[in-house]
């Protein structure tokens, strides 16, 4: 590869790109400015409700396996339960998966019928 000088359009000194990121910083907070019950409503979403949707889905899988398992007479391997308490009663699988949101534990549950 040859090596050459660089083009004046890729020189950039140090005051030039104090510059630009300032301009760049300024206009981000501007767009923050307008859109920012939007931008939290999406943040709050992400942080407080995608992690409860996902156990429960979790939960919700694990008790169908469970229950699949319990109706044919097989045992549960642990690979089945992943950390997940399983308490089986009868024709009732109740899955009880740990959760931590925001610092507090919480327990997300699924139940499930065996025929």
């Amino acid at each position: 590869m040859r090596r050459g000088k660089r083009s004046r359009l890729f020189r950039i000194t140090r005051r030039q790109a104090d510059r630009y990121l300032l301009r760049f910083v300024r206009g981000s907070f501007r767009v923050l400015r307008v859109f920012p019950r939007s931008l939290s409503a999406r943040w709050a979403e992400r942080v407080f409700l995608t992690p409860p949707r996902q156990a429960r889905t979790r939960a919700e899988r694990i008790a169908d396996q469970v229950a699949v398992l319990v109706a044919e007479g097989r045992p549960l391997p642990a690979s089945v339960t992943r950390g997940a308490d399983v308490d089986v009663r009868g024709h009732d699988v109740r899955v009880s998966l740990p959760l931590t949101l925001a610092g507090h534990p919480l327990d997300v549950t699924a139940t499930a019928r065996t025929p």
